[in-house]
């Protein structure tokens, strides 16, 4: 079976404009495109098909029609309307990002970050509502749907685009007066001009502003947000899509905020909470809708009150919003190797590090071990591996062997940490003495300073299990990307030891944005990690990723395929189903 494995270009659009149709086969049941910083949906077939959403069940060998209705190059865009059986899509410049959606049966929901905008009436005074980034007028349309007397006025600069979306996203049917009075009154201009500042007008100003797929760039200044609240009337909001985790982009290893910090990664809800202290509020889309961030200006709602006033299918969604609040440093200093810096929450003490500021350790307040993360994801090692010491390469703060010791008191850990000022801040701040003091049952952690990648440290059989989680500015160390040094790594192993390995993502992540969720048997050949493991040991290295919650990691796994049905019945019941998930790499 053929499948949608990369995005389609502009340029080929064009050339399937004179054939207007074009079959392609796809097994998948999420977007394949979804872009984490870009945050405008790219273009895929199955996201098109929205089976979620239509409740069709497509079966996987069907093939999937779609039609390109017109490809345009406009002065602001490279434009290209895709019709699919249910739905037409506007995509927009080099980056093939889905701007607009209609769906063809009447249904306005989307599923996606647009139905975000519809909640916003109940929340700020009666008067019109502008859209700054209008598009094809997927949020209008959901808008005058669900308040029908809405005045709403669309602004968006490519005068092209607007003629496309009215020829081909019904975009005229908006301008038209409902039965209540509402409508859309378009404006073809740039929303960001100094004449368009109009004191006082909106009630509202929805702002999604993007450009070769990122929020355009005269969003991360502060006058700028403050000319834009100078439009508003009083109490009136801004409602923001700010995309998503911009270094997210750039690292490997994933930004794990679990908690109320994750806005702070986010450049564009940054700079609006130093625009309007105190009054910024945020939320994050799930996985399904993009994992944007939103921002929203004038304090935290009322949240029980906005809920009761937005349709059922926004009451639940509306209760995520919290407003930006900081945390409290607990130390920032700088070392040969990184920049440290530990924050304190009310539930956990997080180790961040480097320029990344990725989270490399966490340490929960109340006595939980468990992480939900990636970092769980170790401590299911011991029951397939011989009774032995486990080497923990990129130690860390703590994590990983904290989970361990708990769960298996009698393991030997030795910890290896290049780092001499993060163990000692760690023993300080996040209580790694503790476990170098022996368990109950004799198991504990011994810590080395040192670079656990020297062949000093080639100590032939020792181990009967690795557990490799190195990463230098974010990324799996360069050292990791070739044969000998793993085949160096499985020589420290005695007979049926196995190496653990956080790979980190999809390289491919690095550069679009959006993960690829590809979301079958060959995902694991997206990782250059997970690759270089299946080159060194043929046939022997096992896979598995991460759900969205613990970070999309790809983990890797040698020794061939355990029988998944017994280990399952040796790990805690938390484990039971997640070990069935790893596969072969084939």
């Amino acid at each position: 079976m053929a499948a949608l494995s990369s995005p389609m270009t502009i340029s080929y659009l064009h050339s399937l404009s004179c054939n207007k149709s074009c079959l392609l086969t796809s097994q998948f049941s999420k977007p394949l495109f979804i872009n984490q910083t870009q945050k405008k949906l790219r273009f895929s077939i199955s996201f098109c098909l929205k089976q979620k959403e239509s409740g069709i069940e497509q079966d996987e060998e069907e093939e999937e029609e779609f039609t390109v209705v017109t490809a345009v190059k406009s002065r602001y865009n490279e434009i290209v309307i895709v019709d699919t059986f249910a739905s037409r899509y506007l995509l927009l410049d080099s980056t093939r990002n889905v701007h607009s959606v209609i769906n063809k049966g009447g249904q306005n929901w989307t599923g996606a970050y647009w139905d975000e905008s519809a909640c916003l009436p109940p929340i700020i005074p009666n008067g019109p509502i502008a859209i700054y980034g209008l598009g094809g007028g997927t949020a209008a349309r959901l808008i005058l749907e669900l308040w029908p007397s809405t005045e709403l006025e669309g602004w968006e600069i490519d005068e092209i685009l607007i003629e496309k979306a009215r020829d081909y996203l019904g975009l005229s049917e908006l301008e038209i007066p409902t039965s209540k009075g509402g409508r859309l009154c378009i404006h073809v201009d740039d929303a960001l001009s100094p004449c368009q500042d109009d004191p006082k007008r909106y009630a509202g100003i929805i702002v999604d502003l993007f450009a070769d797929g990122k929020v355009l760039d005269q969003l991360q200044e502060i006058p700028m947000w403050l000319e834009l609240a100078s439009r508003l009337m009083p109490n009136g909001r801004l409602m923001v899509n700010c995309a998503g985790i911009e270094t997210e982009v750039k690292n490997g290893k994933p930004q794990l905020v679990l908690d109320d910090l994750a806005w702070m990664l986010n450049s564009t809800v940054k700079i609006l909470s130093e625009a309007f202290p105190g009054q910024v509020s945020w939320k994050r889309t799930p996985d399904s809708e993009g994992l944007n961030f939103v921002a929203l200006t004038g304090g935290l709602p009322d949240l029980s009150d906005w809920s009761s006033k937005v349709p059922v299918r926004l009451s639940e969604s509306v209760k995520l919003w919290k407003l930006c609040e900081t945390v409290p440093l607990q130390l920032a200093v700088r070392s040969r190797y990184n920049e440290i810096v530990i924050v304190d929450t009310a539930s956990s003490r997080y180790l961040l590090l480097d320029s990344t500021k990725n989270v490399h350790s966490v340490i929960n307040k109340g006595g939980q071990n468990w992480t939900g993360s990636y970092w769980d994801e170790f401590a299911s090692l011991p029951p397939i591996i011989p009774n032995g010491p486990v080497a923990i390469y990129g130690l860390g703060g703590g994590t990983a062997a904290r989970l361990m010791l708990e769960l298996w008191p009698t393991m030997q850990l030795e910890g290896w940490e290049i780092d001499e000022i993060l163990i000692e801040k760690a023993r300080d701040y996040l209580g790694l003495s503790e476990l170098e003091k022996p368990t109950s049952k004799g198991g504990r952690l011994c810590v080395h300073v040192d670079d656990a990648l020297s062949p000093s440290q080639d100590v032939s059989g020792r181990y009967a299990g690795i557990i490799v989680d190195l990463f230098a500015d974010g990324k799996v160390l360069d050292q990791l990307q070739e044969v000998p040094i793993w085949l160096e790594l499985a020589s420290r192993l005695m007979p049926n030891g196995r190496i653990m390995v956080n790979c980190a993502g999809i390289e491919t992540e690095l550069q679009n944005g959006k993960p690829q969720l590809l979301l079958d048997d060959s995902a694991g050949m997206l990782n250059s990690t997970v690759k270089i493991l299946s080159e060194a040991f043929p046939g022997q290295v096992c896979w598995k990723r991460t759900p969205d919650s613990e970070g999309l990691n790809f983990l890797a796994l040698t020794g061939g395929l355990p029988d998944l049905s017994d280990w399952s019945s040796k790990v805690p019941v938390r484990f039971c189903e997640v070990v069935k998930q790893w596969k072969l790499c084939e």
